[in-house]
C-alpha cells in the first residue's frame, strides 16, 4: 500500500507527501524482508532525495539498492528503478551515466514487455537527450514522440502530458516559439485535468515567457 500511494504521489509531483509513505514503507518492508518490494521502496525514496535537492544522498542510495537487487538477481522492478537512477544523475547533470542507464531500463522494460514503463523510460531518454546533445532536436522528438505513441493508447494521460511540456521546452530553447506554445498549452490544459497543479504552472509560467 505504502509503495503504490507512494508512487501514486510521485506521479502526481506531489513529493513532500510522497516520501513520509515511500520511508514507512521502506521500514516495513525491511522489517518483513519483504525484498521483492524493499528494492523499490528504497529507490524510490533515493529519487525523491534527488528530486528534492538531496541529490549526493539520494544518488548513493539508488546505487547501493541497484547493486543489491542485481546481485539477489531481482529482475522484477529493475526497468523503474534504472529509470530513477537514471533521473538522479540527470538532475546532477551527469548526462552519459543517465543516458547508459536510461538505455539499460528501456532495454529490461522491452525484454518484460513492460509498455507503461517503456514510455515513461522514453519520455526520459528525450529529457536527457535535449540536454546531453544541445540543438540534436530530432533526436529529443523522437524519443518524445516515441513515448507518446506508446501512453496515448494505453490512456497514460500524466505521460502525455509531460511529453507536451517537454516537446514545448524543447522547442522553446530552439527559438520555435510558436510551435512550443502549441505544446505548452496542451500540456497545461492536461495537468489542470489532472489536478498536478505545480506542472500546470511551470507549463504556464513558459507561456507567459517574454518572447526573443
Amino acid at each position: 500500500m505504502c509503495l503504490g500511494f507512494g508512487m501514486f504521489l510521485m506521479r502526481r509531483e506531489d513529493l513532500e507527501r510522497a516520501l513520509p509513505v515511500l520511508e514507512r514503507g521502506m521500514e516495513v518492508g525491511r522489517r518483513g524482508s519483504i525484498f521483492v518490494y524493499v528494492f523499490t521502496l528504497v529507490a524510490a525514496v533515493g529519487r525523491v532525495q534527488a528530486l528534492t535537492g538531496r541529490v549526493k544522498e539520494g544518488l548513493a542510495l539508488m546505487t547501493e539498492v541497484l547493486e543489491d537487487s542485481r546481485a539477489r538477481k531481482m529482475a522484477l522492478g529493475q526497468a523503474v528503478r534504472l529509470a530513477w537512477l537514471a533521473e538522479g544523475l540527470l538532475v546532477a547533470e551527469e548526462y552519459e551515466p543517465a543516458w547508459e542507464r536510461a538505455l539499460e531500463s528501456l532495454d529490461y522494460s522491452r525484454r518484460s514487455n513492460e509498455r507503461g514503463q517503456e514510455a515513461w523510460t522514453l519520455h526520459l531518454l528525450g529529457e536527457i537527450a535535449g540536454r546531453r546533445r544541445p540543438g540534436a532536436l530530432d533526436e529529443a522528438e523522437r524519443f518524445y514522440r516515441d513515448a507518446m505513441a506508446i501512453a496515448e493508447p494505453l490512456g497514460m494521460r500524466p505521460a502525455m502530458a509531460r511529453c507536451f511540456l517537454g516537446l514545448g521546452e524543447l522547442y522553446l530553447r530552439e527559438g520555435r516559439v510558436e510551435v512550443a506554445h502549441g505544446h505548452l498549452h496542451t500540456a497545461a490544459g492536461l495537468f489542470r485535468d489532472l489536478g498536478i497543479t505545480s506542472l500546470q504552472t511551470r507549463a504556464e509560467r513558459l507561456l507567459g515567457a517574454p518572447r526573443g
